[in-house]
């Protein structure tokens, strides 16, 4: 076993394992983030539109 070294054991390629799938999964989490948050609010908005109708008010607006 003449010549062998730390790096030997990599699979072939070259590349560590998982490098390049774990910087993928982490910018999906993060993408799935800010659609939950957008949505979310999406929501509250509408709610707090639809609770000024059913006060009885006729000026109800969304505002940004």
């Amino acid at each position: 076993m003449q010549g062998m070294t730390a790096n030997d054991n990599r699979p072939p390629g070259g590349r560590q394992p998982g490098g390049r799938g774990n910087v993928a999964a982490l910018v999906a989490v993060v993408l799935i983030g800010f659609a939950l948050f957008w949505a979310v609010s999406a929501i509250r908005q509408h709610n707090a539109v639809q609770d000024c109708i059913d006060s009885g008010r006729h000026d109800c607006t969304a505002e940004p």
